[in-house]
């Protein structure tokens, strides 16, 4: 392997000419901090401010309020409301990205853009929950069956066996599922491992679903 350094683990490649490697580190480094909540909701329910200054709250459904059934961006004096399936996992299920608001649901996952423009990106039969995250200006859908990355460039769908997990790390996605982990660059898988993945740290560290962290480095070349 080509530059690869004495503790660093290359994936198993897809594609010639290009590895990626993990060196394994002692501590990862912090999680990024929370968004900070907002007021004005429900006890129950679940609200915080955005970078851009809007507030983005998933809310109850209005009689039993039980599932969370809606989500709302409000903006000063607007506020805009979009229904969802009935669900109690969404604020686990969502990313913020220069595009808009990536949300993952139980069977489906949607692209909530902040004039309030709702896009079902991902629908499923069947499930237990659309795992998300951006990468850079795409979006990265994973579900049961199938995974999806829509960007400017276009659309691709790749299929994976009951997604657990998917970020970006080092310029790539990393969809998680019981197989292990794919990683891929642009719109085509140049790496597997057995291990998978639950999140990023930053631009170049990556957590298993065990916790141990990774320093990730693509080799071109």
């Amino acid at each position: 392997m080509t530059d690869l350094q004495d503790d660093e683990i290359a994936l198993d490649p897809e594609v010639e000419g290009v590895t990626v490697a993990l060196r394994p580190l002692s501590e990862a480094p912090p999680p990024a901090p929370p968004l900070p909540p907002a007021d004005g909701f429900r006890d129950d329910e679940w609200a915080v401010h955005l970078p851009d200054g809007q507030i983005l709250a998933f809310l109850r459904e209005p009689v039993a309020h039980c599932h969370l059934d809606r989500i709302a961006l409000v903006a000063g004096a607007r506020r805009v409301e979009r229904p969802l399936p009935g669900w109690v996992y969404y604020p686990s299920h969502f990313a913020v990205g220069q595009r808009g608001l990536l949300i993952g649901g139980p069977r489906s996952g949607w692209r909530l853009d902040y004039d309030g423009t709702l896009t079902l990106l991902l629908d499923e039969l069947d499930g237990e929950g659309v795992n998300v995250a951006w990468r850079g200006d795409t979006a990265v859908l994973a579900g049961w069956r199938r995974a999806v990355l829509d960007g400017p460039g276009g659309r691709v769908e790749l299929p994976c066996a009951n997604a657990v997990a998917a970020c970006a790390v080092a310029g790539l996605a990393v969809i998680s599922d019981d197989d292990g982990s794919m990683w891929i660059d642009g719109n085509r898988v140049i790496a597997r491992h057995w291990r998978p993945y639950r999140e990023a740290r930053g631009d170049d560290v990556i957590l298993s679903t065990a916790g141990d962290a990774y320093a990730v480095r693509v080799i071109r070349g």
